[in-house]
């Protein structure tokens, strides 16, 4: 069963909106969806955004993002397996976060009857994804790193890293480098 939560004009209209949890001043426009089905779940921090046309679902997994987030406008965010998005942290337009992936692997079974792998995603605090950045599911985003438009990311991205192209590979670096040299921090999102 589906459940539907969204804005319409000046209320809130939930049908079923059972596993969504928002924060204080947390605004999602009103074409915006958020599903949970299957027992999923979705927790949103404080002084979030969720553009126009944004769809996060979460499908028997579990989707949190922290305080102050944005996620730009037809932003695709499936939250099967775990996906953690940290405060600060924020999209371009037609960003897509998967949390899982599709087995493959049998050639005399379809791949919808082979299940999935539940690798989930974990995004740091002061993230950027820009427009049409990808990000699949078993990858961890450091802390303050920023993934270039158009982006396919399948690898780990170390904190404050710039990365960019298909397959994302480093580009730049912001700032100067920690004193552990390319390390993946993350730091829990404010839920």
């Amino acid at each position: 069963m589906k459940r539907l939560v969204t804005w319409f004009g000046n209320r809130w209209a939930a049908r079923g909106s059972r596993g969504v949890k928002l924060g204080k001043g947390v605004w999602v426009h009103r074409s915006a969806r958020l599903l949970t089905v299957n027992g999923g779940k979705i927790t949103i921090g404080a002084g979030t955004l969720i553009d126009y046309g944004a769809l996060l679902k979460a499908d028997g997994g579990e989707i949190m993002i922290g305080a102050n987030a944005y996620i730009g406008p037809l932003g695709v965010f499936y939250g099967t397996g775990r996906l953690v998005i940290g405060d600060d942290s924020g999209s371009g337009p037609q960003a897509v976060v998967v949390s899982s992936a599709h087995n493959f692997d049998d050639l005399d079974v379809r791949i919808q009857e082979q299940g999935e792998v539940l690798a989930g995603a974990t995004i740091g605090r002061e993230v950027w994804l820009a427009a049409h950045c990808t990000v699949l599911a078993g990858v961890t985003i450091g802390d303050q790193a920023v993934l270039g438009a158009g982006a396919v990311v399948t690898k780990d991205v170390p904190s404050r890293a710039i990365v960019g192209g298909v397959p994302a590979r480093p580009i730049g670096h912001r700032g100067e480098p920690d004193a552990e040299g390319a390390a993946i921090k993350v730091t829990p999102p404010t839920v």
